[in-house]
């Protein structure tokens, strides 16, 4: 594949990585696996790999 197109693909799978929708993140951390070999991936999927937390609840 060209590597034009290469990085098209990381970068249009990069939105998806940004979504608020578990389910999204998932298809887009699949889908990044494919190209973990490109250094352009590596951003994306680090920010996949990321636990987010969310504040505790006052109790």
């Amino acid at each position: 594949m060209d590597s034009d197109l290469r990085h098209a693909a990381v970068v249009a799978l990069g939105e998806p990585g940004r979504s608020h929708d578990h389910r999204d993140r998932a298809d887009a951390g699949h889908g990044l696996a494919g190209f973990a070999e490109s250094r352009k991936a590596a951003g994306p999927l680090l920010e996949l790999s990321v636990t987010r937390t969310t504040p505790s609840s006052p109790g």
